[in-house]
């Protein structure tokens, strides 16, 4: 499973907040994809490994301007107290782009299952902060989720 980095908006994804993400890339991603959404995958120090934060499964794609953006949209994005203006400004000033760039819309939904070891019907929806998880996953040495 590929994992995709949600540093910017590891808050919102925690709390199932965001279920839009734009990214420059990520040309080959396809619907009904499964995705492992972590912390950060790059710039990891010396014995730092990937924090998952969940998984997701891909809903919609399209490319669009980033001027496209709606009101709607930047709630999506997980920022209910901002507007697009806002938006647009934050995502070039730090992906160093424009309002006309081409940008990967994606849609998701958050799915029930661990970050870790993508197991979930045995889960029955705990999150984990709010419910202990009904079995142990499959990763050697346990999963850090499970602990």
């Amino acid at each position: 499973m590929r994992n995709m980095s949600f540093s910017m908006t590891t808050d919102q994804m925690r709390r199932k907040a965001k279920t839009v993400t734009r990214r420059m890339g990520w040309k080959n991603l396809e619907i009904e994809d499964r995705v492992r959404a972590v912390v950060k995958v790059r710039g990891l120090r010396k014995g730092e490994t990937v924090e998952p934060i969940g998984v997701i499964k891909i809903e919609s794609l399209w490319w669009e301007p980033l001027r496209d953006i709606t009101d709607a949209d930047v709630v999506r994005e997980g920022y209910h107290n901002e507007g697009r203006d806002w938006f647009i400004e934050k995502f070039c000033k730090a992906m160093k782009c424009t309002p006309l760039t081409m940008v990967h819309r994606i849609g998701f939904a958050h799915l029930n299952v661990c970050a870790c070891c993508s197991r979930g019907d045995e889960y029955n929806g705990y999150p984990h902060e709010s419910g202990p998880p009904l079995f142990r996953c499959d990763k050697k040495g346990g999963c850090p989720c499970h602990d």
